[in-house]
Formats: structure tokens, C-alpha cells, sequence
């Protein structure tokens, strides 16, 4: 118990004497609140919850089973452990305490050693579920960084993140211009914070229109619409991300910009590896907005030019030209630019 602040108990009892006796074998362990009441008790509950609360049951007005009702049902208040401290010794009783929510037991008259084990114990148990759960939180948190939030919560509910084919997903590639040489002329301490603040934007940015982050690879951001949940107008919600990332890159670091490739169409995703999960698609659209990311000029967004009718009125377009990819050969390409 030692290194920080003792644990808090409550102590509830209508007797005077048993409140005395109680108090006297904790209170050079804990900190020690008293309750002659089940009115009082939940008022002091409320107002400093405490690590555990020792109840009496039978008491006027509000018995020990109707206080420990009250307990459960606060959501503020439901994860208390409550230890009975009563006469009642039958079965009877104990099963009706533990479907009440009890922890534990403890019959009267008191045993000192008894009352100090079971309370210990409880504590100790109450703590390891607290670490536990923390633990947990922070396994989640880190789950979601590796995996999109959608296929974190499919792998937490079910235990994998089963392989699917979608349709009409728009997958969206950022690269920085002048990241490279950046990085020749600059110490990593000046470097990667800098990287570092551009990517949480890009997630902020992503987030904000409806995009999920996949991946970086490098100084690439790599996103996309409408994979795990559906997006209405995917490839316009990729391309208006894309023109937002493009404006946003050098008012953090003027020395760079950002130039974007997006298409849609359909792809596979699933998870692959096994020390490390990594989610990841594939298919024809992941190939060519790699590709669309060089075709471009800084602060723009390149799409196919067959993709530019859905387009049409909602954005501009300052050129539309050729240009070879690999594979795919002459692809007419239409660049955007921010109105």
C-alpha cells in the first residue's frame, strides 16, 4: 500500500458499535469514511466514490440490498466493489448478496484477521482489474494506429478482419515535393518532427472529409474512400481531401508541397502478417493513383481523364494531358487545382 495515497473505504452499518470496531481495525491501513445510514452512505458515495464500500444489510428505511441496487445502477458508481457485513449466514442469503452484486461476505460478529484479508484482497483484485483494463485501453489505442478504426473494432468483435472485394473506393497517394532533398541538407532532430506534425495533419484533414488514412510509406500518404464504411461520391470526397492535404503541406513546412494521384474502382483489402498486422489493398486503383502522383504539378490533384464527367462543376480542372504508366500506356490524365 505503500508509495501513494491509501485506498478509501467505506464503512456502512446502523450500529454505532460496529462502525467503532470496524473503523479500529482499518483505519491505520485506510482511509476510512463512516455511514450510519443507506441514505448517508450513498450520498458519500457520490460525492468521493471510494475503492470499496463494507455494507451492512440489515438496516432501517434502506437496507443493505436495496443501497447496493442504488450502487449498481449508477454508472458513476457500479464498479465498487461492496463487501456485506451481516449476521445472515444462511445460503439463502449469501446467493441472494452475490445476485444483488456483492463481492464477498463477511459475517458478524467480526474477525479482525478475516475482515483485513477479505478487504486486502479485494483491493488488490480491484487494482488488478484497473491495470488490466488500462492495459486493454492502451492495446486498443495501438490497434487503431496499425489498422483502420473500422477494421480495428471487425478484429476486436470478431478476431480477424476477413478479406472482401469493394467497389467505387477512391484511393488517394500524397507525396511531398523537395522532401528528399530536404532531408540531404537537414539534421533528422529538424526532419522528423516536421514529417511528424504533416502526417497528424493529413490524418486530421482525411478524418474531416470522410477519408481513412491506410499507411505511409516513406514521405507518401496513402488514404482512401469508402473501403470499410461507405462514403457517398468517394472519388470527390478523395480528390476534395487531396486539394485540402495539397494546401495544407507547405503553411506547416514552406518548404514543401504536395502533389496527389486518386482513382476509384474496385479493390481487395484484408490484413496481412503475422508479428506485425498491416492492412492493406489492392488492385487496379492503388496502381494507378501511385502512378497519377508524379503526373502532376504541386498543389494538384490528378485523376483519369474518364473519371473528370463525374467530376464536372464541382471542381476545376486546369489541364488535361497525357502521360505513360507502366502497364497501362497512354493515360489521359485531368489535373485539379483549388478554386
Amino acid at each position: 500500500m505503500s508509495g501513494g495515497p491509501k485506498p478509501s473505504l467505506l464503512v456502512v452499518d446502523d450500529d454505532a458499535s460496529n462502525l467503532a470496531v470496524v473503523a479500529n481495525v482499518l483505519q491505520s491501513t485506510y482511509r476510512v469514511r463512516l455511514a450510519n445510514g443507506g441514505e448517508r452512505a450513498l450520498a458519500l458515495a457520490k460525492a468521493a466514490p471510494p475503492d470499496l464500500i463494507l455494507l451492512d444489510v440489515e438496516m432501517p428505511t434502506l437496507d443493505g440490498y436495496a443501497v447496493c441496487d442504488r450502487l449498481k445502477a449508477d454508472p458513476e458508481l457500479r464498479h465498487i466493489p461492496v463487501i456485506f457485513l451481516t449476521g445472515r449466514a444462511t445460503v439463502e442469503d449469501e446467493t441472494e448478496g452475490f445476485a444483488r452484486g456483492a463481492v464477498d461476505y463477511i459475517h458478524k460478529p467480526i474477525s479482525p484477521p478475516v475482515l483485513i484479508a477479505r478487504v486486502r484482497t479485494h483491493l488488490s483484485l480491484r487494482a488488478a482489474l484497473g491495470e488490466a483494463h488500462h492495459e486493454r485501453v492502451k492495446a486498443d489505442e495501438l490497434l487503431e494506429v496499425v489498422v483502420p478504426k473500422a477494421a480495428a473494432e471487425e478484429l476486436r468483435r470478431t478476431g480477424t478482419v476477413l478479406p472482401r472485394r469493394v467497389e467505387n473506393v477512391a484511393i488517394l497517394f500524397c507525396d511531398l515535393v523537395e522532401f528528399t532533398a530536404f532531408c540531404d541538407q537537414h539534421e533528422p532532430e529538424l526532419v522528423v518532427p516536421r514529417l511528424d506534425a504533416v502526417f497528424r495533419r493529413m490524418e486530421e484533414i482525411a478524418r474531416e472529409h470522410g477519408v481513412e488514412k491506410l499507411k505511409t510509406i516513406g514521405d507518401a500518404f496513402m488514404a482512401a474512400a469508402g473501403i470499410l464504411q461507405p462514403v457517398p461520391e468517394s472519388l470527390e470526397a478523395a480528390v476534395r481531401c487531396g486539394l485540402a492535404l495539397a494546401d495544407e503541406v507547405p503553411r506547416i513546412v514552406p518548404e514543401w508541397r504536395a502533389r496527389v494521384g486518386v482513382d476509384v474502382g474496385t479493390v481487395v483489402s484484408g490484413i496481412v502478417g503475422g508479428e506485425r498486422y498491416q492492412f492493406d489493398v489492392w488492385g487496379d486503383p492503388v496502381y494507378v493513383a501511385a502512378g497519377l502522383v508524379g503526373t502532376g504539378a504541386p498543389g494538384s490533384v490528378c485523376v483519369r481523364a474518364t473519371h473528370w464527367p463525374a467530376l464536372r462543376g464541382r471542381v476545376r480542372a486546369r489541364q488535361v494531358a497525357t502521360h505513360v504508366l507502366k502497364a497501362k500506356g497512354d493515360l489521359e490524365v485531368v489535373e485539379i487545382v483549388s478554386d
